[in-house]
């Protein structure tokens, strides 16, 4: 699961979400997780994928939403390093 908690960032990651969900087809391996995308609680958006799913968002954050880039790498670090 990737999350911001950032209260500035979090409309650049909606953006960013929009974007992405524009340039994506349907069968994009990643279009279904952006699609369900849920803002958890104050300030979090979450964003349930798989690891594989977690490094496409990290590569489009990077060339779309730069300051997201942080957070998804964290929660990348944090799924293969869990504890």
């Amino acid at each position: 699961m990737v999350k911001a908690t950032n209260s500035d960032l979090e409309p650049r990651l909606l953006l960013l979400i929009v974007i992405l969900l524009k340039r994506a087809t349907e069968d994009s391996p990643l279009y279904f997780r952006l699609k369900n995308a849920v803002k958890t609680q104050a300030n979090t958006i979450a964003v349930l994928c798989d690891l594989d799913q977690a490094e496409m968002l990290l590569q489009a954050a990077k060339d779309f939403c730069p300051d997201a880039v942080p957070q998804i790498e964290k929660a990348i670090r944090l799924a293969q390093f869990p504890g």
